[in-house]
């Protein structure tokens, strides 16, 4: 995936992990921001999976950089957010990959 084809929030995302920062898409109403309605977000609050995952494996253009975290909130993921089938390419980083395969596990237990 491509930085030049991000969309504002994905680059947001993108700048942010090399620092670890937070990026919260909330807009402060608690109504609107209940993640039941994330459906409904519009691409200021949509990222997508294959965004995080080069982030976090380091694949196509996030392999030249150095990710500190991604940390998201407010947002609604799109796509499949599968880091599990990484886990085994990447034994130089195992603990970091276990972690990344734990959350992406909660998660998609939360959201199915």
């Amino acid at each position: 995936m491509k930085v030049s084809d991000f969309t504002m929030c994905e680059c947001k995302v993108w700048k942010a992990a090399a620092t670890g920062t937070l990026v919260d898409r909330r807009v402060g109403d608690s109504a609107i921001d209940s993640p039941e309605k994330g459906t409904e977000w519009g691409p200021e609050r949509t990222v997508r999976a294959e965004v995080i995952v080069d982030l976090l494996i380091g694949n196509g253009e996030a392999a030249s950089m150095a990710v500190r975290g991604v940390r998201l909130q407010g947002a609604h993921i799109t796509g499949d957010l599968n880091l599990e089938a990484r886990a085994c390419l990447q034994t130089h980083n195992q603990s970091k990959i276990e972690a990344m395969v734990t959350i992406a596990r909660k998660l998609t237990a939360r959201f199915s």
